[in-house]
């Protein structure tokens, strides 16, 4: 039995080892987000700085939510839970962001309260944009690969 100890590692799993959330790796969630994250940041604080109308602030934050989540499934083929864990982190890290800008920006201490509230808010929306747009490209890659239909199937006449 000593053979077998002195094969035994005593180095702690934590070492050399990236932290995996749904199957990838944080490093993965940066490398790949970082862009968006920046445009979606520069959108909410355009918003904020020329006083755009909230709907179209959100309207443009949604499409490149879906941007992002279409990009990520067609070129890496994520799963699921991928997606929306992509647009969590890219949305709660984003929110962050926009909090410290709109506490310098505004100078009143309740924005603290933001910090809570807007990554909250917004990654739960990049997270919802990317479980929807998994579904459609979904749906109609299903459609265009079996040749029709909406769940793949040929149709007759």
């Amino acid at each position: 039995m000593p053979d077998q100890e002195a094969h035994i590692s005593h180095s702690s799993p934590s070492h050399d080892v990236d932290a995996s959330v749904a199957g990838k790796s944080l490093l993965f969630y940066w490398r790949a987000g970082w862009f968006f994250m920046l445009v979606i940041v520069l959108v909410r604080l355009a918003g904020i700085m020329f006083a755009l109308n909230t709907y179209v602030r959100w309207g443009i934050v949604v499409a490149v939510f879906a941007l992002y989540a279409w990009w990520l499934i067609s070129r890496f083929k994520v799963a699921l839970w991928t997606a929306v864990t992509a647009g969590i982190i890219v949305g709660a890290a984003g929110g962050v962001i926009i909090t410290v800008f709109e506490l310098i920006w505004y100078h009143e201490w309740w924005y603290i309260l933001n910090f809570i509230r807007q990554p909250i808010i917004t990654g739960a929306i990049g997270g919802a944009v990317g479980f929807m747009i998994f579904f459609l490209t979904t749906i109609f890659s299903r459609q265009t690969s079996k040749g029709g239909g909406l769940y793949g199937r040929t149709e007759t006449r």
